[in-house]
């Protein structure tokens, strides 16, 4: 590991901690004396003395082993890379260890913390496999990660979360469990409008073909569908743009605020659906109760004029200057578009997600800056990871999507972090997603119990400004 690529881990951990911890937690880590050293030296004199933790970095051939949970205040930390015991050294647990300890008293976390944070980090599965679907994107179902549940493991954050704990007990004594810990869990609600109609072209068109499909199997045609394209005909914003409000007064009835992300530019299957004129009469509509951002138009991916074009109508259409964007159907390479991006003046990015499970691709919920391997630079946009979105959850949990949903929301409420969440207009209270009605309401409800707070990709932002 390079001496920049240690800096970037060392930073993305403070950042975090700063970010997702309260004042006297956050003093604890940052007062804490703390190595950061080779592996090979952690046997020897590699360190100061007064260093009460050490953290070691550890060579990529070092043995791997499968996960294992630990019991954390009132959750349990999945960790995985589990260290050797070093000779001398003492284990808090056989079988489920956090930390190591020397014949000194210095701690040493259990598993590999800044090897696997970084491959976490820089999506590394990804860049070694070149798995891919039709569109290009990498999805849940092709993460190693996802056969064995740790897609669901936040391990940044557990990370953070455990040296924060060792901190406050090391420095506060028997007082540590008093101390304030995790703040409550910051919740980011989104919504892509892809359209705010229910009269175009291709959702008549796929209407239509279901209406029709059953024939060839010299079966009844479905006449619901039929019904839908009448009455899109007749009442075309029912199920889309009166849905998009129907979710904004949910979250205002709760104290919460969404980032509407527009798409515009060319139109078709994979562009906007909804006209340039029918976009600027609902925005107006939208704007006084939620922030605007940009989902970058299909047709824009790499291509700096198109997404220049698309970026300046928005700001037309709102008088707002998007900041921050999300890509449609969430097509993206981890490996590029952070850069194209931020050179197009975004400055906070939430198309880290995938389309087709819930989870932490990354491995951290809550913002973090990403890092270029190959030039060794951290970027100055932020990545807010996507953590789940409508049909994913629908797809993934299926009606048992309540309690898999509160189970990772009460994790993050114990060891810190932010959930982020996307409900397009569509699915909201739509007939024909029957699996997702209700499912947006019984969401914010589980926030609620769990004293999250509302923060929108601008407040975000404005958050880590004044922090830096």
């Amino acid at each position: 590991m390079t001496p920049q690529e240690l800096q970037y881990v060392q930073r993305t951990i403070e950042r975090h901690i700063e970010f997702h911890f309260h004042e006297k937690a956050v003093a604890s880590y940052k007062a804490a004396d703390i190595a950061w050293i080779e592996w090979d030296a952690v046997c020897g004199e590699g360190w100061s003395e007064d260093a009460s933790i050490i953290i070691p970095i550890v060579p990529k051939d070092l043995p791997r082993q499968v996960t294992w949970n630990v019991p954390f205040r009132d959750t349990s930390l999945v960790l995985w890379n589990r260290l050797p015991l070093p000779e001398g050294w003492q284990c808090d647990h056989d079988e489920a260890p956090l930390w190591y300890r020397g014949p000194q008293g210095h701690f040493m976390p259990a598993w590999d913390l800044v090897g696997t944070a970084f491959d976490l980090l820089t999506i590394q599965e990804e860049r070694v496999s070149q798995r891919r679907d039709a569109m290009g994107r990498a999805l849940a179902s092709m993460s190693p990660r996802e056969a064995d549940g740790r897609l669901q493991v936040p391990l940044i954050n557990n990370s953070a979360a455990a040296l924060v704990d060792l901190c406050l007990r090391q420095q506060c004594a028997g007082q540590a469990a008093s101390v304030a810990f995790a703040k409550p869990v910051s919740v980011c609600l989104s919504h892509d409008l892809d359209q705010l109609r229910g009269d175009d072209f291709w959702t008549q068109a796929a209407r239509l073909w279901r209406f029709l499909a059953p024939l060839c199997h010299l079966r009844m045609p479905h006449f619901s569908a039929l019904g839908y394209i009448v009455e899109n005909c007749l009442r075309p914003r029912r199920y889309f743009i009166d849905d998009l409000l129907a979710m904004i007064a949910a979250e205002r009835a709760r104290a919460f605020r969404s980032i509407n992300y527009v798409l515009c530019g060319s139109r078709g299957r994979y562009g906007a659906r909804t006209s340039a004129r029918f976009l600027e009469r609902y925005l107006k509509e939208i704007t006084p109760h939620s922030d605007i951002g940009m989902h970058y138009n299909y047709g824009t991916l790499s291509q700096a004029d198109a997404f220049s074009r698309q970026k300046d109508q928005i700001g037309t259409l709102t008088s707002q200057v998007p900041v921050a964007g999300r890509a449609h159907y969430l097509v993206m390479d981890p490996q590029d578009s952070f850069q194209f991006w931020e050179a197009q003046g975004m400055q906070l990015d939430e198309s880290l997600g995938y389309p087709d499970g819930v989870g932490y691709r990354a491995g951290i919920a809550g913002p973090f800056k990403p890092f270029d391997p190959g030039s060794q630079k951290e970027a100055s946009i932020i990545s807010l990871p996507l953590v789940a979105m409508d049909s994913a959850i629908a797809f993934q949990f299926g009606e048992e999507y309540e309690a898999a949903i509160e189970a990772l929301v009460r994790h993050l409420s114990v060891v810190g972090g932010t959930f982020t969440l996307l409900f397009h207009p569509g699915m909201f209270a739509n007939p024909e997603h029957p699996e997702t009605e209700g499912m947006y309401e019984r969401n914010l409800d589980i926030f609620v119990r769990y004293n999250a707070v509302s923060k929108t990709p601008l407040a975000i932002l404005s958050e880590i400004e004044c922090d830096e």
